[in-house]
């Protein structure tokens, strides 16, 4: 549930400047008075997203919904921040584009939190492919998600065909029966 405080609303003409935003806009761009940037282009203030932008209000200006997502810097501060952007039209009496609505909710949290993830994901890539050891972690079903430089060494596999469910074939046919309890007795203890 998104709550409606927690949500900017920005009107726009068709070529994507400013007519008006709600409060919550205004606090975001940390402004004191809106007046300045009235008229001027919101597409631009989204810098390095300003492409996706365009291409959300040059949808929404043809009828349909654009979307994207994007970050920019607040005014006074220089805060980063990150936001899910739907740029939807308002029609006319004849069902034609009139101006826009853009609704932007804050993700910066989730942004933030993705990076993390991703650094640690790339910590432990890192580390297990510099471990002297077969390294490989597969998911409930048993399909391989992951393999260690070291394995792919050792046992001449591709990536490819390691992943999946072709890892058991890098189990010498002596060991994959008790291999394959092994591995159905830690499952299930998970």
């Amino acid at each position: 549930v998104v709550e409606l405080d927690s949500v900017r609303r920005d009107f726009l003409d068709l070529a994507g400047h400013l007519l008006l935003m709600n409060g919550r806009g205004q606090r975001a761009w940390e402004l004191e008075d809106r007046t300045p940037v009235l008229g001027t282009s919101w597409v631009a203030c989204w810098a390095d997203a300003a492409p996706q932008a365009a291409a959300a209000v040059a949808r929404a200006a043809q009828g349909a919904t654009g979307h994207f997502e994007g970050a920019y810097r607040t005014g006074r501060t220089a805060t980063l921040t990150w936001w899910d952007v739907l740029v939807t039209p308002i029609l006319d009496s004849q069902g034609h584009p009139d101006r826009l609505v853009a609704i932007a909710r804050d993700i910066t949290v989730r942004k933030a939190a993705e990076q993390a993830l991703h650094e640690s994901e790339t910590r432990f890539r890192m580390l297990a492919d510099s471990a002297p050891v077969l390294i490989w972690a597969t998911d409930a079903s048993g399909a391989c998600q992951f393999v260690n430089q070291p394995y792919l060494a050792y046992t001449g596999d591709t990536l490819a065909s390691a992943c999946g469910q072709g890892w058991p074939r890098a189990v010498h046919p002596e060991d994959a029966r008790g291999y394959r309890q092994a591995w159905q007795t830690a499952h299930a203890q998970h």
